[in-house]
């Protein structure tokens, strides 16, 4: 009887790890892709021709 309601208890205790650590993973792989995005956004376009000021200089280099 005893070792049920440890096993019972145990199962219980692992469903809310696995759910804490889901919503920390989830939230994580949310902030990542929003940091990446806003990154993303500072990146010129290939296609879109680069004005003269955010090209290298020869100082730069």
């Amino acid at each position: 009887m005893q070792a049920t309601k440890t096993k019972d208890r145990l199962k219980h205790n692992n469903h809310d790890l696995i759910r804490d650590l889901t919503i920390k993973l989830s939230s994580r792989v949310i902030a990542l892709f929003s940091k990446r995005e806003v990154h993303l956004n500072f990146i010129p376009d290939s296609r879109l021709p680069i004005p003269d000021s955010l090209l290298p200089t020869q100082l730069d280099t």
